[in-house]
């Protein structure tokens, strides 16, 4: 069972990885890639791995993407030869 109160298809997970891509300008956001992990803090087995881009979505205000967009979208932190990041890929043992 999550422990952390809800589930990814029907996954069994206690933590997750993600990379957002914002769009400053526009308050959108999307997913660059996504790892789930049996164990706390990105660690055991990786249950599910998504890679590759998502679909742009809004950021509700007061959302976890609003407040993370507030913090990096702030003056002097939009550096476009930052904004090309790798795909997110789980570690592999």
């Amino acid at each position: 069972m999550n422990r952390n109160g809800g589930g990814h298809k029907g996954l069994d997970f206690r933590s997750s990885r993600a990379v957002w891509e914002l769009h400053c300008v526009e308050r959108r956001y999307r997913t660059r890639g996504l790892v789930l992990y049996q164990g706390v803090m990105a660690t055991g087995t990786v249950v599910h791995e998504q890679p590759g881009l998502s679909p742009w979505n809004s950021a509700p205000p007061g959302s976890i993407p609003a407040d993370l967009m507030n913090w990096a979208c702030r003056e002097g932190m939009n550096r476009p030869e930052e904004a090309d990041c790798p795909p997110l890929s789980a570690p592999r043992a």
